[in-house]
């Protein structure tokens, strides 16, 4: 994965972590992904720092975003919103993911449907309803 973006407020810090950028493009992205966030949330909570992971998996734009005054590598699209939405329903120390997540995961992570919820879109005033599941290590699903 690269770290897109670190963002920081007088109380938190918020990491995009994006996986699957061009020319890296990997068939378990998602499964990488996941993986990831389970060592960070494990590395997190060791340090008594209160961590919330939300995946979500599908097309966004990457690319140079701006002027030539002040431009960036970035990441967009309804896929980054489903997931920093989703991260705002995340308890602490949790992973949430959507359906494409979950359903792009491979043997080493099974997920668990949880609930719907729903989304704003990009047209102000509407929302999607999207599926939300809990990502758990195969070896803790026995």
């Amino acid at each position: 994965g690269t770290v897109n973006k670190i963002l920081t407020t007088d109380t938190s810090l918020l990491f995009v972590l994006v996986f699957g950028l061009p020319p890296m493009v990997h068939p378990d992205d998602a499964t990488r992904a996941v993986l990831s966030c389970f060592q960070l949330v494990d590395l997190f909570f060791r340090r008594e720092i209160v961590s919330r992971f939300a995946v979500a998996t599908g097309r966004s734009f990457c690319g140079i975003c701006g002027s030539p005054r002040r431009m960036e590598y970035t990441v967009l699209g309804e896929t980054v919103t489903i997931a920093q939405q989703l991260l705002l329903k995340v308890p602490e120390h949790s992973i949430m993911c959507d359906e494409g997540t979950s359903r792009q995961t491979t043997g080493e992570v099974h997920t668990v449907f949880l609930h719907t919820v729903d989304v704003k879109g990009r047209v102000p005033g509407t929302a999607k309803a999207i599926s939300v599941h809990l990502p758990m290590p195969k070896d803790k699903t026995k």
